[in-house]
């Protein structure tokens, strides 16, 4: 009768029968107020949580965190306290307003990615201290042919090669000691390189889909193949190359961290 008059069914619509099973997201203590004359069977997902943004409750502490949240910004970009000062402050806001619980303030703590970079700064230390480091820096040199251009392509290319397999605080950690040594026995500056291992750690992600928990997250969905990274990826490494090495060549041949510094001094940390 519906589809003889035109009303029929939008495509994204169905039609819940007597044994539909619905999975539903409700507020706390929907299982007891439920309408058993509709819904006569509700049991609770275990594990699952209700939303929380109906309650005069939730939306003040909504408020409260946001403002938490943006004072430790400011508060470390301004310098007033240290970042481990005012993260600790906020954490135990957020216990004292009930966003969360102690069990679960203990279980967002992620194991494994301590244990990644505390093993990857042994690791740094034991580069830095054997001569593993100089070694490696004063290879780089070479290949480089003691061109100041050259190495900062190899170290791309080094710092792009190590994230498709390496955490970017493990990046970080064990690439520094080796910059340091090559700018050393370049005779350049280190900060540029510091620079790229810091900005590099954060994008040399894209290549594989296994480099980064998010990339995985999303393979499925696509769905995205191996290739897919590969080739996207390894083009928006190849699209940045140009401009994030220009960039840190002229800061460090033009001498402009100096300009740079006497511009930001009256501004503080904020700058």
């Amino acid at each position: 009768k519906d589809e003889e008059s035109g009303n029929s069914t939008p495509e994204r619509a169905f039609k819940v029968e007597v044994g539909s099973l619905l999975l539903i997201e409700a507020y706390r203590g929907f299982e007891k107020t439920a309408p058993k004359a509709h819904v006569p069977m509700v049991s609770v997902v275990p594990g699952s949580k209700p939303p929380r943004w109906y309650t005069t409750k939730d939306k003040i502490r909504m408020l409260a965190i946001a403002i938490v949240l943006s004072s430790v910004v400011f508060t470390a970009a301004a310098n007033i306290l240290p970042l481990s000062v005012s993260g600790f402050i906020a954490i135990f806001m957020m216990l004292f307003l009930r966003v969360m619980t102690p069990q679960e303030a203990i279980g967002a703590v992620e194991g494994p990615t301590l244990l990644i970079i505390a093993s990857s700064g042994g690791v740094g230390k034991a580069i830095q201290h054997t001569g593993v480091g100089e070694w490696l820096g004063d290879c780089f040199v070479r290949m480089s042919f003691n061109s100041f251009a050259g190495l900062l392509i190899w170290f791309y290319v080094l710092l792009s090669i190590l994230g498709c397999f390496l955490n970017n605080n493990a990046q970080i950690v064990l690439v520094m000691p080796i910059a340091y040594s090559a700018s050393v026995k370049a005779g350049v500056g280190f900060r540029p390189f510091m620079y790229l291992c810091m900005m590099m750690a954060s994008i040399s992600s894209f290549n594989i889909p296994i480099a980064r928990a998010t990339n995985l997250m999303i393979v499925n969905r696509g769905p995205y193949t191996f290739g897919d990274f590969a080739v996207f990826g390894m083009s928006l490494q190849l699209f940045l190359m140009p401009f994030l090495l220009g960039f840190l060549y002229q800061f460090e041949v033009n001498n402009l961290w100096e300009y740079f510094n006497e511009v930001c001094a009256p501004y503080g940390s904020l700058c």
